[in-house]
């Protein structure tokens, strides 16, 4: 098979995708793992013997209004509140490049395409191009059932979080006696990546779309970590 991978652009993101690639690889199949120059040099290595099999390719990222020359990770930002900045510069080059990709013909048009959360728009275009997307999740899954489903995520439904107290209390539709909550600062915190922010969406759609669009949702867990 051909996969083609999508990780989202900071290190915690970028170094699992790229070790699962190698293990991909390893089992005889070829990848195309996307990222940008910079974060190729400084993150990604290739061992030898998958050269041929595994196939980094550089995306160049477009000037964006409030996003510092030279920014590629989410570790180069001076601020958080620049990260929206680095989600505009990504959606608009990784999204023109997997058109290319899909659209391209055999034996380079992939059988699969694996995204991660900030690619929300990944799993549409592989379904107009029918080919099947997977959303490879680097949260555990006990921290995103905490949130709820696709709709709740994206702040819709009857169970939407539309204030920071909603993440402070266990949630209605977690079947099992728990203490676990979000304290006061910690929900304040985490509900803003649940508003729209000005890359025209919020974090929480990007983690909706991500799960409800693919065919395939993947966990980086275990059962014997989460066995529930």
């Amino acid at each position: 098979m051909h996969v083609v991978m999508l990780p989202w652009l900071a290190f915690g993101h970028i170094l699992p995708f790229t070790e699962l690639a190698k293990r991909i690889a390893r089992q005889g199949h070829r990848v195309t793992l996307l990222s940008t120059p910079r974060n190729t040099a400084r993150l990604i290595r290739i061992p030898p013997d998958l050269a041929g099999l595994l196939r980094v390719v550089d995306v160049h990222l477009p000037r964006v209004d409030r996003l510092p020359e030279g920014a590629e990770a989410s570790i180069d930002l001076p601020s958080d509140d620049l990260r929206p900045y680095l989600r505009v510069a990504y959606d608009t080059a990784f999204e023109a490049k997997l058109s290319d990709i899909l659209r391209a013909p055999p034996p380079e048009r992939p059988d699969w395409v694996l995204t991660d959360y900030a690619a929300y728009w990944a799993p549409a275009a592989a379904t107009r191009h029918g080919v099947p997307c997977a959303y490879v999740c680097l949260f555990a899954a006990a921290a995103m059932s905490f949130y709820g489903s696709p709709e709740t995520l994206m702040g819709r439904g009857e169970h939407a979080k539309t204030k920071p107290e909603d993440l402070t209390v266990v949630p209605a539709y977690v079947p099992f006696p728990t203490t676990v909550v979000h304290r006061a600062f910690e929900a304040r915190d985490l509900f803003s990546g649940l508003l729209p922010d000005d890359s025209g969406v919020s974090e929480g759609y990007r983690f909706g779309m991500a799960i409800q669009e693919s065919q395939v949702v993947g966990f980086r867990s275990s059962a014997e970590f989460e066995p529930e």
